[in-house]
């Protein structure tokens, strides 16, 4: 398992892993019609949107030169958060078949070390409060700080923001 910064030419890599793993880990937790309307093409072009100007931090894990994972983050913006949790996961993804191996240990760790040597030393992430792979986040310290609601197709679902204000606190698995 290879950990790296990703660059343009893994945007397609990406986009699968983000599909695939969309598809996987949210059928019965984000409404049917919501999922059903993703497309891997959508990814693909959002993905070539938003590498540059939503990431500061963008992470690949690489198998056998495939990449099975990502994760990325930036400056934290959201008005009420950002003044204590400096900094954003915006997004983690793992191939199904690479979960529970250390894939996601592997980035996460990564990631909170590069978060630090940007000179940041807290973070926060929303992740759905129904999803099954929050507990991932507990195991590393965090702790719910926040909710919001997500309105996909219509529904409400409910979020909730862990937070890590001290990232010296941060369990490494």
């Amino acid at each position: 398992m290879k950990i790296r910064k990703a660059n343009k030419s893994d945007i397609e890599g990406i986009a699968k892993v983000h599909f695939t793993t969309m598809m996987s880990t949210y059928k019965g937790l984000m409404p049917d019609e919501f999922l059903s309307a993703r497309t891997l093409e959508e990814r693909i072009d959002k993905w070539n949107e938003t590498f540059e100007s939503d990431y500061e931090i963008l992470l690949v894990a690489e198998s056998e030169g495939n990449i099975v994972g990502f994760c990325g983050g930036a400056k934290n913006d959201l008005p009420d958060l950002k003044d204590k949790y400096k900094y954003e996961l915006k997004k983690i993804y793992v191939l199904k078949e690479y979960q529970d191996h250390g894939t996601g240990k592997f980035l996460i760790n990564e990631f909170v070390k590069k978060v630090r040597e940007h000179g940041y030393n807290s973070m926060f992430l929303w992740v759905l409060a129904s999803n099954p792979y929050r507990r991932f986040y507990d195991k590393l310290g965090g702790k719910v700080v926040a909710e919001k609601e997500y309105h996909p197709a219509g529904h409400v679902l409910k979020g909730e923001g862990y937070g890590w204000d001290n990232l010296d606190n941060f369990q490494r698995l």
